[in-house]
Order: C-alpha cells, then sequence, then structure tokens
C-alpha cells in the first residue's frame, strides 16, 4: 500500500510531462506486444523466497509517438508475470515468509503484474526500413496475483502471499530491439530489464525487490499522422 500512492503520483507527473509540443510531424503507432519473461527476486531478503529464476509471460500494447527520426515516447498498458522459485526459509531472527517457523516449502513464487511503463526511444536508422530502437523509463506496476504453489510440508499445497507482498511497484524499464518496416505495419523484435526500485515485502525485517528480463515480438500498426 505504501508505494501505492507513489505510483500514481507518478503517472500524473510523467503524463503531464510526455505531453507532446512543437509542429514538427508526429507519426501514432499502435504497438501489440506478447512473449516471455525470466524473474526473479533481489534484496537482502531473497534467499527467504528460494533465488531462482522462473519464467512467464509478458505482453501488452504501446501507443508509440515518433517526434522525428531520432526519438519519441511510448506509454504502455502491460501485463508481466514475475517471481522466483526455490525452498522457503527463515533467517537468523526467524522472519519467515511462512505461516509457522517450522513449516516447510519448495515450489514457484508467482507475482503477477498489471504495469504502465512511460518509456523515451531513441532510433538509429539502419538502411531504408528498418531501425535500431533503445528505450528507458519507469514503469508503475500494480499487482494482481500473490501466491506460492509447490511442496508444503511435504504435500502439493499453496500459501497465499496477498498480506506478504506490496500492492504496487516503481520498476525501471530499459531495453533495446530491432523494428522493421513491412508494407502496412512495423515488426518488432525486443529485449528488455524490467528492474523494481522499491522494497514489496511487507514482511517486517525484510527487503524484496523485482528483476525481470522480457524477450517480446510486437507488431506495430500505424495509427495518424499529426503535422
Amino acid at each position: 500500500m505504501r508505494n501505492r500512492f507513489a505510483a500514481i503520483v507518478l503517472l500524473a507527473v510523467l503524463a503531464v510531462a510526455f505531453i507532446p509540443a512543437g509542429s514538427a510531424a508526429q507519426q501514432w503507432n499502435l504497438n501489440l506486444y506478447g512473449g516471455w519473461s525470466y524473474g526473479n527476486l533481489t534484496g537482502s531478503s531473497s534467499s527467504l523466497l528460494g533465488g531462482q529464476y522462473t519464467s512467464g509471460f509478458a505482453g501488452g500494447v504501446g501507443g508509440e509517438l515518433k517526434l522525428s527520426e531520432d526519438w519519441g515516447w511510448e506509454f504502455g498498458l502491460w501485463y508481466v508475470q514475475k517471481g522466483t522459485k526455490g525452498s522457503f526459509s527463515t533467517n537468523t531472527e526467524g522472519t519467515s515468509f511462512l505461516p509457522n517457523p517450522d513449516d516447510t516449502f519448495e515450489g514457484t513464487v508467482s507475482l503477477d503484474y498489471v504495469e504502465v511503463p512511460i518509456l523515451v526511444n531513441v532510433y538509429l536508422p539502419v538502411g531504408k526500413t528498418a531501425n535500431i530502437r533503445g528505450f528507458i523509463g519507469p514503469a508503475l506496476a500494480f499487482r494482481t496475483k500473490a501466491n506460492a504453489e509447490g511442496d508444503y510440508n511435504g504435500e502439493p499445497g499453496e500459501i497465499d502471499l496477498q498480506d506478504s507482498i506490496d500492492d504496487a511497484d516503481i520498476t525501471v524499464m530499459i531495453g533495446a530491439g530491432a523494428q522493421f518496416e513491412l508494407d502496412r505495419i512495423n515488426v518488432m523484435l525486443d529485449f528488455r530489464w524490467d528492474i523494481g526500485t522499491t522494497n514489496i515485502s511487507n514482511v517486517e525485517g525484510t527487503e524484496l525487490r523485482t528483476s525481470t528480463v522480457i524477450f517480446t515480438a510486437a507488431i506495430g500498426i500505424p495509427l495518424a499522422t499529426l503535422d
């Protein structure tokens, strides 16, 4: 809950800051993304939830405004599956994400988020119909799922982590990819790193941050050119 207010304030500030200005021609594109996420948790308490990478889905839509041949920006709405896997444990002070200190668990922690990235794009033309595209910017992440599934005290089981994991996060997305113009659409292949900047743990005395690598393919559909 502590991160939700900060995320909403940041969204409002960035929405105003990125309103396009100027009289140059501007190209609007609708980008449709789909791909694969490869996530883990970092922070001083990451070993308490396993510490191994887990894979999932990542994808969404983006409104790309190309302000010139060199740069533009993109406002998106994504769904990203994050988390980790391994064995749960307690630290030396007894802090644990398990309901009881003597419990044992080995499995996968699933943390799903709806994210709103606001990215600055930089384009490097490669020929007449291709660009190398780099991008960076904040993403406002709102948690939709937090649980663990696996071997719980020797039996198949599940742990609800809704109270243990904060309902919002602020991340930084940074990455690059290739963009190809094919007839009336653009085809894109992207790599991005979604880096959590806030402590998402609500368990006293613990610290967790998300770290997720995302690979996507995308189709860009030109919508309009504004003069």
